[in-house]
Formats: structure tokens, sequence, C-alpha cells
């Protein structure tokens, strides 16, 4: 309004500018908008029902093979590590198995860590042992995806 003089007229072109950047914005949010929130009908055209169906048993086959192989391999731990340090290691990262869907970060160095703190001992350690579980895990899941059981 201080830009507002009477008998000069620069009131009507002023508000005239301010009125048409804000439809601008206005408008340009709204078609970012509608751009980024396609109708429902849009939407299920482009699912493929069969693939997500295909994606989420074969989910619930890995948890079922994650559960099945937790009870497998905690009564073979003591068969497959000799020291206490190794099988503290192999139990740790075990009961990581088990809490997988309490664990909200999933990147290597952040489970690494959680054992370390679980267990006290170095990273070459964890490793050591995690290769060992990581290869018998494979071994395993190859195994149950042939249909055989743990």
């Amino acid at each position: 309004m201080k830009k507002f003089t009477p008998g000069k007229g620069k009131a009507f072109s002023y508000f005239g500018q301010i009125t048409k950047n804000y439809l601008i914005q206005n408008n340009n949010k709204n078609y970012k908008d509608l751009k980024n929130k396609a109708p429902i009908t849009v939407i299920d055209l482009k699912r493929d029902l069969g693939a997500e169906q295909a994606l989420q048993d074969k989910r619930d086959g890995l948890d079922t093979f994650m559960d099945s192989f937790v009870t497998y391999y905690s009564k073979k731990v003591d068969e497959k590590f000799k020291s206490q340090r190794d099988k503290k290691i192999a139990y740790a990262t075990l009961k990581l198995f088990e809490d997988r869907k309490n664990i909200e970060i999933f990147n290597k160095k952040a489970l690494y860590i959680l054992i370390r703190e679980m267990t006290n001992t170095k990273t070459q350690h964890i490793t050591k042992v995690v290769n060992v579980i990581k290869l018998d895990f494979k071994e395993l899941y190859k195994r149950f995806e042939n249909g055989a059981y743990i």
C-alpha cells in the first residue's frame, strides 16, 4: 500500500502485477500436484498384480526360511565354531536375524557396529564368522528354493 499514490494511477498496475504473480505461482503448484497425483484408475492400470503377488510369495518364503535357518543354525554353532569368541559372534548374528523386523537400519556398517557392541570384539573377527554363516546360508537357501527342508 505504500506505493499507492492517489492521482498517479500506479496502484492498479502494482496490484495487478501482485495478482498475476500469485496466480502464476498457484497455477504452477496445482499443475505440479496434478502431475504427481494420478487418478486411481491410471495407477491400477500400471500395476502388475501377478508380479506383486509373486514378490509377496517370495518374501513370505524368505521369512519362513529365515526363521528355520535361525533355529537350525543355533543348534549347529557349537559344531561350526571352536572358540568362545566366534560362538559369541555367531549367536549375536543369529540374534540380529531373529530381530530383523525390529531393526531400522539395514546397512553393513550399522549391523557390524551392533554385533561389535553385543560381543565386544574386533571387526576382523566378526567378518570371519559372518563369512562362514553367509556361505552356509547361501547353500541352505538354494536347497530351500529347490523344495528341501532345513
